[in-house]
């Protein structure tokens, strides 16, 4: 037959049930692990103070123990941090995770404005510049092409790098001069053109002497004449115009320092200054001092409607001359339109600025300014 505990056995069943359970729940409590939130990002960089609390951004049932510890930032790559935490009745944990040390600071990296450098020297470019890195480690290197037998300014581009990859580039201006004697002041245009101003002397760039607003000539310097091609040039120009019945005159030549500041003072008087400006040069300006400008047949601009200026503006630049200030170029050039101002500056770069009779002006093609000082 079938026995049936009795009201006691089910008490005592019940009680041990619920010791069992109790003890389950207080063993549940006493030994749950802390919940640790972890910040979105687990990356350092190389050398970042960072210890294991800036791991953690909240802790649960619990505390961080070892927030203090430090993380070695000092080697790149993957390695494993331990958090240890203690629930609220002291019971430790130990939980190991994956952080990363990264470096993507670029070195730092000066140079120098300008490397002068005399042909046939020994010279290390390098040497030149300072670099550092966060890492302590970094190399610079000269990555452009150079050539150290061509006079004048070339640009050096220098790359620090460290063993990251980062890397910083900035360029300098490398002068080579011919020789110790070498006072030239080197410049390079815009676009890439050579350029150099001879100490108390004239300005060329690719060989076209330049005198306008922004370059300008010592009272001291005089060719005392127009220069022997500039001369040439013209007898040539003259003796084949008048072939075709075109009469070529000089109305003004060569004109020095002295002569050039009453004909701009005069200007000023007849105009005033702002239209001055506009009109003429002042002095140290004028291309009639080096001897290469001539002012031919008229002072007005109606000679642009004359057959001689038609003939001029058509084949001059086989003479090697060029219409100095073109029409509708006074921004570039600083003055207006004069028919009448011819400038020598050789056959070969008279061709180019005739560009098929769309005259250019220096300042344009070079991409140079015409504006006085201050």
């Amino acid at each position: 037959m079938a026995r049936h505990l009795s009201k006691r056995g089910w008490i005592v069943i019940l009680s041990a049930l619920l010791v069992i359970l109790m003890g389950a729940l207080c063993a549940r409590v006493i030994f749950q692990h802390p919940v640790c939130t972890l910040k979105q990002s687990l990356e350092f960089e190389y050398g970042q103070k960072a210890t294991v609390a800036d791991l953690v951004s909240e802790v649960r049932r619990g505390e961080l123990i070892n927030g203090d510890a430090v993380i070695d930032t000092y080697v790149i790559g993957e390695k494993e941090a331990v958090i240890s935490t203690k629930n609220h009745f002291g019971r430790q944990f130990h939980d190991r995770i994956t952080v990363t040390v990264k470096d993507s600071v670029a070195p730092e990296l000066e140079v120098p404005e300008v490397i002068n450098y005399v042909r046939g020297e020994n010279m290390d470019f390098i040497s030149f510049t300072t670099a550092s890195d966060n890492t302590g480690k970094v190399k610079v290197e000269l990555i452009n092409d150079y050539d150290l037998e061509k006079v004048g300014v070339q640009i050096l581009t220098f790359r620090a790098y460290d063993p990251s990859g980062n890397e910083t580039r900035k360029t300098t201006t490398l002068i080579v001069r011919e020789d110790g004697n070498d006072n030239k002041k080197y410049f390079m245009t815009p676009n890439g053109y050579q350029g150099y101003t001879v100490v108390d002397g004239l300005t060329f760039i690719e060989g076209v002497p330049v005198i306008n607003k922004t370059y300008g000539l010592p009272s001291s310097y005089g060719a005392r004449g127009l220069t022997k091609d500039t001369s040439e040039a013209w007898k040539k120009m003259k003796e084949a115009a008048a072939e075709e019945g075109i009469t070529l005159k000089v109305l003004s030549a060569y004109r020095n320092y002295g002569h050039q500041e009453e004909v701009f003072n005069k200007k000023v008087k007849e105009v005033g200054m702002e239209q001055a400006l506009l009109t003429s040069e002042k002095a140290g300006h004028s291309e009639h001092q080096a001897g290469i400008a001539l002012d031919v047949n008229s002072f007005k601009e109606s000679f642009a409607e004359t057959k001689e200026y038609e003939w001029l503006q058509k084949n001059c630049a086989s003479y090697g001359f060029i219409i100095r200030y073109p029409k509708g170029k006074t921004e570039y050039t600083g003055y207006v339109f004069e028919p009448w101002h011819i400038t020598y500056v050789g056959e070969q770069w008279a061709q180019v600025f005739y560009n098929n009779g769309n005259w250019l002006c220096i300042e344009e093609y070079f991409q140079i300014t015409s504006e006085y000082g201050e």
